[in-house]
């Protein structure tokens, strides 16, 4: 059985780029129309508050941030957004099953190994 990956990401690290991710999904919200009501899901959530902003942009009732590191989740866990929630999981073998309204996964693909 291979060995867990160690968790890497830093959170503080994480912050000093925040503006360089959420330009691009800001652009993408900004295509994308409200879903009153709806789900969201966003793959590979970090620390969480582009999470937070897409929900709102989205008016959604309900987000879902999905990510492998702990530590990003532990920040995340600091947010106060009501309907919004984080999870762990493995962007590698996701199990998003369906029900989504919008699903996003801004800077985030590109770090799953062996991807199609």
């Amino acid at each position: 059985m291979p060995a867990e990956p160690v968790d890497t990401w830093d959170p503080d690290r994480y912050h000093r780029f925040r503006e360089q991710r959420a330009r691009p999904l800001r652009d993408l919200l900004g295509m994308l129309e409200p879903r009153p009501g709806g789900r969201l899901l966003d793959l590979g959530c970090g620390s969480g508050e582009l999470t937070v902003e897409a929900a709102t942009a989205t008016d959604v009732a309900g987000a879902v941030g999905v990510d492998r590191s702990e530590a990003m989740l532990a920040a995340a866990a600091e947010l106060d957004a009501p309907g919004v929630r984080f999870e762990q999981g493995d962007l590698a073998e996701p199990r998003v099953g369906s029900g989504w309204d919008v699903v996003l996964a801004n800077a985030s693909l590109q770090w799953v190994p062996d991807h199609p």
